[in-house]
């Protein structure tokens, strides 16, 4: 279920969206505790902060992604091309996270270790006992020179 096109966040959210994905079990829900009064009630993830454009040498560059959990919850981290092809998956360690503020690094490399240069897409999944949450932020890479 699609949260309505709403954009959550800072006003850096642009190019950014949010997609809560529910179970469809139906009828009434219990009251829902918030864990991260940041964070839009319903939802599980927040705030997916990438750089715009970096430069990647051949041997990779530091790359931050930065997010924030309402609640507890086990976290994916892809980046895919425009094609939606997988160029890099499991950057975030498979288990359970807490709420609050999470990082991971990227190095700005594909699964083959090679730079892939152009416009991408950092994806960050995190499943809770709300269903799945989704945010997108576009990164643009190109190949520098040297190490």
């Amino acid at each position: 279920v699609a949260d309505g096109g709403r954009r959550h966040g800072s006003g850096r959210s642009r190019g950014r969206r949010s997609v809560d994905v529910r179970g469809e079990s139906g009828g009434r829900r219990r009251p829902e505790l918030r864990d991260d009064p940041q964070l839009p009630r319903g939802h599980t993830l927040g705030f997916l902060r990438v750089p715009k454009l970096r430069a990647v040498p051949p041997a990779g560059r530091a790359i931050p992604i930065t997010f924030r959990l309402a609640r507890s919850a086990r976290v994916a981290v892809t980046v895919v091309d425009d094609a939606g092809r997988v160029v890099r998956s499991g950057l975030a360690v498979p288990a359970a996270r807490e709420a609050g503020g999470q990082s991971v690094t990227w190095d700005g490399l594909a699964k083959n270790g090679n730079v892939v240069a152009g416009t991408l897409t950092v994806r960050v999944a995190a499943t809770s006992s709300l269903g799945r949450s989704e945010l997108d932020a576009p990164i643009q890479l190109r190949k520098a020179k040297g190490p």
